[in-house]
């Protein structure tokens, strides 16, 4: 089951400094209300991907917490069916 602090990382890495920094830039014009429509846009389409890939996530980690939990109990169940 795939590490979901790796596949962040991934995501992340996949981001470079340029764009991460035009990111920060335009997100500060955006608090000084300096921004345009334009800038706010490109913000509003890189947090929907956070978003889609932040829920990716969270159902990769609730799927291998059910799966470790059935693996748990499917252990519990063979070791008292042993004694």
């Amino acid at each position: 089951m795939p590490n979901a602090d790796i596949i962040r990382n991934k995501f992340w890495g996949n981001i470079t400094d340029e764009e991460r920094s035009k990111f920060e830039r335009i997100y500060a014009s955006i608090l000084d209300k300096k921004g345009n429509l334009e800038d706010v846009s490109q913000i509003e389409e890189k947090l929907r991907e956070i978003i889609v890939h932040e829920e990716h996530i969270r159902a990769l980690r609730q799927d291998y917490e059910d799966k470790l939990r059935s693996f748990k109990l499917s252990e519990a169940v063979t070791t008292s069916k042993r004694l």
